[in-house]
């Protein structure tokens, strides 16, 4: 990955390409939602917990 001198790279921006001297390199993926997902993760750390007594 290079970043070309005087680039500036927008904070939060994950790069998967080269990005041009003097560009300004904004990325932003599209928000993808999991449904469920956080009750399950919170069920396997109780249960983890539980495991390590």
């Amino acid at each position: 990955m290079i970043v070309g001198r005087g680039a500036i790279v927008a904070a939060g921006s994950v790069l998967t390409r080269d990005v041009d001297a003097d560009a300004l390199a904004l990325v932003r993926p599209p928000q993808v939602d999991k449904p469920g997902w956080a009750a399950r993760f919170r069920e396997m750390m109780v249960a983890r917990k539980a495991a390590r007594r």
